[in-house]
């Protein structure tokens, strides 16, 4: 078997389906798609770990990501709060010219996921980043869980959650060095040198 490389492959448009078991896929992917199938080795075990392994250097792509994982926030990997930890200091927004973040935008609390609707809607709103970039990926959870067959789901919410709090975390940091002793004085400086 060989190993993926898609990056390296050509193509326009790629679709993710995250955690989708080749097994299965091999049994019904002919009822949606044409073309033959062939059996890859991903570079990671988990969306961090994969997107470490595979945007390596700078790619002109409009990537749609329902995956928290892939985001335009530009915090490390080893430095989101999801319940979990790796040691990749690697971020969407270095690699990827342009990240939408669909699991941000598109979420539905019923679900607990991002649905794949969501995804096409975030596609077809942002046309012209599409026509700008090279490639497009479209990043889909599903057939990841939680399964859109069982209900809600919780591992994403968890994610979620750890982003909206550090994003909380570093607006109250940036607040407070806003009012620093220093940053007064150099106000105050300011005011003085207008009136003398």
């Amino acid at each position: 078997m060989e190993d993926q490389r898609f990056l390296e492959s050509e193509w326009d448009y790629c679709l993710v389906l995250d955690a989708c078991r080749y097994d299965v896929f091999s049994e019904v992917y002919d009822d949606y798609l044409d073309g033959e199938l062939e059996k890859r080795r991903s570079p990671g075990s988990s969306t961090p770990e994969w997107a470490y392994r595979t945007f390596t250097d700078d790619y002109d792509i409009a990537y749609f990501s329902g995956n928290p994982f892939i985001n335009d926030l530009g915090i490390p990997l080893n430095e989101l709060k999801w319940g979990a930890s790796c040691d990749y200091e690697w971020t969407a927004a270095n690699h990827i010219s342009e990240v939408f973040d669909v699991w941000k935008t598109g979420w539905d609390d019923d679900l607990g996921t991002v649905p794949p609707e969501s995804l096409a809607a975030a596609f077809r709103d942002h046309s012209e980043a599409v026509k700008r970039a090279d490639r497009t990926v479209l990043h889909y959870m599903q057939p990841h869980a939680p399964y859109l067959s069982r209900g809600k789901g919780q591992k994403l919410k968890q994610i979620q959650k750890g982003i909206r709090r550090q994003e909380e975390a570093e607006t109250v940091a940036n607040r407070s060095e806003a009012f620093t002793l220093e940053a007064v004085r150099d106000q105050y400086r300011t005011l003085y040198n207008e009136v003398a």
